[in-house]
């Protein structure tokens, strides 16, 4: 994993998961999966009951894509990926 993303890290993030998961009225199928690792973000594929929905975590940096990715699905709607939840002081989206 990439510095900082250490196991404490992923229990966090797999919480938070499982949260948003459950909010949306959905069940968690698997684990999260690894599918992209970069030293500036993580993408997990989380299987779910309806279908995969998939998480990403940005490093320090670029910390400004999951509220600016918010913000965009928000003023020009179906042109851009619509997140599922975003945890914008952490850099995470759904």
């Amino acid at each position: 994993m990439a510095i900082g993303w250490d196991q404490a890290w992923r229990v966090e993030v797999d919480e938070w998961i499982s949260d948003q998961v459950l909010r949306l009225g959905r069940r968690q199928t698997g684990g999260s999966e690894p599918v992209r690792e970069r030293s500036w973000s993580l993408v997990l594929r989380v299987p779910t009951d309806a279908k995969s929905i998939w998480f990403k975590a940005v490093g320090p940096g670029c910390t400004y894509e999951a509220p600016l990715t918010e913000a965009l699905a928000r003023w020009v709607g179906p042109a851009v990926l619509q997140p599922i939840a975003v945890e914008s002081a952490r850099g995470w989206l759904l």
